[in-house]
């Protein structure tokens, strides 16, 4: 059995994200990039992006045998915060935040798995005062085709 297209577009969006590191030539590294997990992640790692694919809505098959799709992603930037610190924790989630929409513009085909990719929202985490921890919700939409007759087939 191969890899779905979808699947392939998750990794491909993993493969990217891990690649921000300050010697890649960006503001911040980011420490660990997981695909979320339902038996949980931990948080010792930080900053951390946790990927989520989100709805697919039904697609549309556009003729020529091939299913368009739109996928939303979901991508949880974790930070920690520390009272000490000298820099706003906006100011550090702006920066990856930055990094984050940089590194995903580096190649809207996903690897060549998608026709376009788009970040669509940016919500912060709802924090409490004196939490440890801050973050933003980043929402992308990948829009692809495959095969109608075989998901693993892009089109």
């Amino acid at each position: 059995m191969g890899t779905t297209v979808r699947e392939s577009i998750i990794q491909n969006i993993k493969t990217t994200l891990e690649a921000i590191t300050i010697a890649n030539g960006y503001n911040a590294t980011i420490a660990k990039v997981v695909q979320w997990n339902p038996n949980g992640i931990g948080h010792g790692t930080m900053p951390m992006i946790i990927i989520a694919a989100g709805p697919e809505p039904n697609s549309e098959n556009e003729g020529y045998d091939l299913q368009t799709c739109r996928m939303t992603v979901f991508l949880d930037l974790w930070i920690a915060v520390d009272e000490d610190a000298t820099e706003a924790a906006d100011t550090t989630l702006n920066k990856h935040l930055g990094d984050i929409k940089k590194a995903l513009m580096t190649d809207l085909t996903r690897g060549g798995y998608a026709v376009t990719t788009h970040i669509t929202d940016v919500e912060p985490f709802d924090v409490v005062e004196g939490q440890p921890y801050a973050g933003l919700i980043i929402t992308a939409e990948v829009h692809y085709r495959h095969a109608i007759s075989n998901p693993e087939t892009a089109g």
